[in-house]
This record gives structure tokens, C-alpha cells and sequence, in this order.
């Protein structure tokens, strides 16, 4: 008898608890506007800092639809090569702000990975994390970043 009481009970529990979000995978291409300064100590040594303004990111309906904000990091040129970290405070729609730590991955190529970094609401406890990439937009100053990855809205 208690057995059964234990069983019914755990079902009851089970059916009560709110199923948490399965991981999304994103894929997507966003608009960023850029500025920042390069300190060069030699053709293809030095430093530099970014600051760029995003567009709403994210694909429509997706995990990270219209997120907004400014990014900004740092890092060093070395050899032609680039490293170096950042983070992105993003809002959505509802005023919840995703915090994104991002790096670069110490390539000629402008990209690198990034990392969900906590933030408000439901995005206090998301998580996830993928990779990115650069390419030129469609006028100066202007950075079309294309974002891959999964991100899990526990």
C-alpha cells in the first residue's frame, strides 16, 4: 500500500513539474554598426578596441529574436592574427537583458566564439553558446555577423 502511495505520489509530481524549453539551435545573420581604434606598433602588431551597436539580432520567432544593444571589447594583433574578448548587452522586446561574452579565436579571420553570460529575466538563467563570423555590410562602419549555436531557455 505505501508503495503504491510513493508511486502515485512521484506521478503526481512528475505531472505538476513544468516541462523546462528543449535547447534551440540558432542560425542566423545580424547588423551591427562599428567603431572603436586600432594601435598599431608595426604592420601587423597592436592593439585595438570595438565598440559596435546591434540592429535587432535573431531570426523572426527564434531564441534570440530582436535582441538589441552595444558590445564592445579589446584585444591584441599579433603577427596578423587577432585575440581578444568582449561582451554584448542586449535587450529584448520586454526589457530583459542577455549578456553575451564573446572571443576571438586568434585567426587572421575576424570570428570567434561566444557564450550566453547571464542577464535578466528568463535570460538570467539561459544558457548556450556557439561561434560567429565577419564580413563587410552594406556601407562603412557596418558589420553583418553571421551568429551559429544552441541556446537552452531552462
Amino acid at each position: 500500500m505505501i508503495r503504491c502511495m510513493l508511486v502515485a505520489a512521484s506521478a503526481v509530481v512528475c505531472l505538476a513539474t513544468p516541462s523546462l524549453a528543449a535547447p534551440v539551435a540558432v542560425d542566423f545573420t545580424a547588423r551591427s554598426t562599428n567603431s572603436g581604434s586600432m594601435y598599431m606598433t608595426g604592420e601587423a602588431d597592436g592593439l585595438f578596441h570595438s565598440n559596435s551597436a546591434w540592429d535587432a539580432v535573431g531570426e523572426e520567432g527564434g531564441a534570440m529574436a530582436g535582441l538589441s544593444g552595444p558590445c564592445f571589447g579589446s584585444g591584441r594583433v599579433s603577427g596578423g592574427k587577432m585575440s581578444g574578448d568582449g561582451y554584448c548587452a542586449f535587450k529584448d522586446a520586454e526589457g530583459n537583458m542577455a549578456l553575451v561574452h564573446w572571443w576571438l579565436d586568434n585567426s587572421a579571420a575576424l570570428g570567434g566564439v561566444w557564450s550566453l553570460a547571464g542577464g535578466t529575466g528568463k535570460w538570467a538563467t539561459a544558457t548556450g553558446g556557439g561561434t560567429w563570423s565577419d564580413s563587410p555590410g552594406d556601407g562603412e562602419n557596418i558589420m553583418m555577423t553571421h551568429i551559429i549555436g544552441v541556446v537552452d531557455m531552462k
